[in-house]
């Protein structure tokens, strides 16, 4: 619950500066798209583990994604 807790307040910190983000000047757009690219890697990362349920089951068994 501790570890849920310390996510839930990383996340809503991300969002909140997310919505605040200061004057960046004649690069705000790129300060802006990059922010946004951030947001979408983390969800991401949420909806890879929510959605490869077999892998984190007892027995679960990845294939390696590169051949040597």
């Amino acid at each position: 619950m501790e570890a849920l807790e310390l996510h839930d307040t990383y996340l809503e910190e991300f969002l909140l500066l997310q919505k605040k983000l200061p004057s960046f000047g004649n690069h705000q757009e790129l300060v802006y798209d990059y922010v946004q690219d951030l947001g979408i890697m983390i969800a991401g990362v949420y909806a890879w583990h929510t959605n490869d349920t077999f892998r984190y089951i007892n027995n679960g068994y990845v294939e390696g994604e590169y051949h040597s």
